[in-house]
């Protein structure tokens, strides 16, 4: 703010001088010096040109900047994937609204985070919810939008699923923590989820869709609400 600013308070002291010498000479000389007059004038229009250049390009720069603070605002700092804000912007959406009949969710947690803490250290446990983050956004690719909500949770939400597709998700994550685990220089990783779709009458908004995966998490019922 403080840059652009002093450029304006630059470019309002440059055109008052031309205007001010533009009028001065023009009286001086009763309006007969026609060249000193134009070449002001011209001086103006390219001093004009410049400076809307250079507002153009500071414009430009900002707008890149502000592109960037948003994707960082949205942008978990340590997993890359959605953060709890950008959940909120999905679910702020849908509020106060009817709950979608297409609409679903997946709550899951990176079950075994204290045992990799307690036993290789916190970086090892950041490292196994990247490895996890990435888990999961390779199975949400073309069927939702997932996000961590802090600590070892996430949350994935399907604005236009089915049980089916909620079940194929929750599939594909279980196919990689088995490979992860297969592999024996990996940190083994377990993860509980809970599901919910619609619901029906009982539930009536986004936000009571998500409350309702989030108790099923480790009950089981979340396995029958992907069947």
């Amino acid at each position: 703010m403080k840059k652009i600013n002093y450029i304006k308070t630059i470019q309002l002291i440059v055109f008052c001088a031309l205007a001010a010498a533009e009028i001065f000479g023009i009286a001086a000389d009763n309006g007969q010096n026609t060249g000193m007059t134009s070449l002001l004038l011209w001086l103006s229009l390219s001093f004009s040109f410049f400076f809307i250049f250079l507002d153009f390009n500071f414009y430009s720069k900002e707008e890149e900047r502000y592109a960037k603070l948003v994707k960082d605002l949205s942008s978990d700092e340590m997993t890359k994937i959605g953060n709890r804000y950008s959940i909120d912007k999905l679910i702020d959406r849908y509020d106060n609204l009817p709950l979608p009949p297409d609409f679903g969710c997946v709550v899951l947690t990176l079950s075994n985070i204290r045992e990799i803490n307690e036993k290789y250290g916190r970086p090892e446990g950041n490292a196994a919810i990247r490895r996890f983050s990435v888990i999961l956004k390779m199975a949400s690719v073309g069927r939702c939008f997932v996000g961590r909500n802090g600590g070892n949770k996430f949350v994935a939400m399907f604005e236009d699923g089915t049980e089916d597709t909620i079940r194929d998700f929750i599939q594909r994550i279980s196919g990689k923590i088995d490979e992860n685990n297969a592999d024996a220089g990996n940190i083994p990783m377990t993860f509980e989820y809970g599901a919910a779709f619609h619901e029906g009458d009982s539930v009536k908004e986004v936000t009571d869709l998500i409350a309702l995966a989030d108790r099923r998490i480790g009950s089981g019922e979340g396995i029958r609400a992907a069947r």
